[in-house]
């Protein structure tokens, strides 16, 4: 049976209950287990491409049901302290939302707060198992950490602890601010990869991003726009899948996040993500603004410049300009609906 305290949502259990399956072993609280894939920022073939192949696949299923049409916007709000207190011991923060860029009275939906491992620029990652993730809802923008270890505090033997910087209360919502802004123009689907010599599947949620980075301000751009698909493993269920072991759940799953990277990898012109995590990226090139006061001349690829901020310029999360923020996804999905066919491609192989 499903456990009612490390729940999914509903799109992801409806993907489960078409195969009749009863038990889902999900992975375990506090891990990243998810393959990052750049593409071609200037159209959506990659995209379809990517959906194609897992579709077409023997031993995997594309629900197209669960493929969203509509592009959803979301915001991804890069916090920390002003002496970068979380950046210094080893994680990023960021507090995600929605909102609808056409009335702005409405109140952001779907708020979350989240912290992760941060990945070193050296440390090329496969496979993201072994990145720590937190994550815990939140019903306003104000930045409540303490929020995470209060929502995570029902943990199984194998999930990952909740890091003692926020565990232990040492860091307040009014000592953090906004050091970049993600926006983010995304559809999801859900596959299944029905595992080889076994009766289980894991199951997958993907992502198909379109993302620019500004300024804590929204109306400056840090980076280039880029596109970018996830796969992100959620599970392994089947009947009897709660009974598996935990060095089996692990060998089940590397194999199949390995399967799946090589299967995406091929079908297109994807390559594995940069080497810092996205979320690291934008406030990475923002910083480098603030701190340098001139121009991000060495920060590589996505960077532009020049960008000049005073130090003294500080955002929180709940004063974030959401005109100038809608502003902003106004003109990227103007600039996407240009370069989007005028009929998506959905693949037709279903159940």
């Amino acid at each position: 049976m499903f456990d009612p305290d490390f729940p999914i949502d509903e799109r992801l259990a409806a993907a489960i209950g078409i195969y009749g399956a009863t038990e889902f072993l999900s992975v375990p609280k506090g891990r990243e287990t998810e393959l990052k894939f750049l593409v071609d920022p200037h159209g959506f073939e990659d995209f379809e491409r990517i959906r194609h192949t897992i579709s077409s696949s023997g031993n995997r299923v594309l629900d197209p049901r669960t493929y969203e049409i509509k592009l959803r916007p979301l915001v991804t709000l890069n916090i920390d302290t002003l002496d970068q207190k979380i950046r210094r011991a080893g994680f990023s923060a960021r507090v995600r939302f929605e909102f609808d860029i056409s009335d702005l009275k409405k109140p952001p939906e779907r708020i979350d707060i989240s912290v992760k491992t941060r990945l070193s620029n050296g440390n090329v990652i496969f496979l993201n198992s072994e990145r720590g993730e937190w994550e815990a809802e939140l019903p306003t923008l104000i930045p409540e950490l303490s929020e995470i270890p209060r929502q995570n505090a029902k943990a199984r033997k194998n999930d990952r602890e909740v890091p003692s910087l926020i565990r232990n209360g040492g860091i307040l919502s009014d000592q953090l601010f906004v050091e970049s802004v993600g926006s983010t123009w995304r559809r999801n689907f859900t596959s299944t990869h029905l595992l080889p010599s076994t009766s289980y599947a894991a199951l997958y949620a993907h992502t198909e991003d379109c993302n620019l980075f500004t300024t804590p301000y929204c109306d400056v751009p840090a980076t280039h726009f880029d596109r970018e698909a996830e796969a992100e493993l959620k599970g392994i269920f089947g009947n009897g899948a709660t009974q598996i072991s935990q060095n089996e759940f692990e060998r089940l799953t590397e194999t199949s996040l390995r399967k799946t990277s090589c299967l995406i990898e091929n079908c297109s012109s994807t390559v594995i993500a940069n080497k810092l995590a996205k979320s690291d990226r934008g406030a990475e090139a923002v910083r480098a603004a603030y701190h340098e006061y001139s121009l991000i001349s060495s920060f590589g690829k996505g960077a532009l410049c020049p960008i000049a901020y005073s130090l003294k310029q500080r955002v929180k999360p709940q004063d974030i300009n959401l005109e100038n923020l809608a502003m902003q996804m106004g003109r990227m999905l103007h600039d996407i609906n240009r370069s989007m066919p005028r009929q998506l491609a959905i693949p037709a192989r279903g159940f």
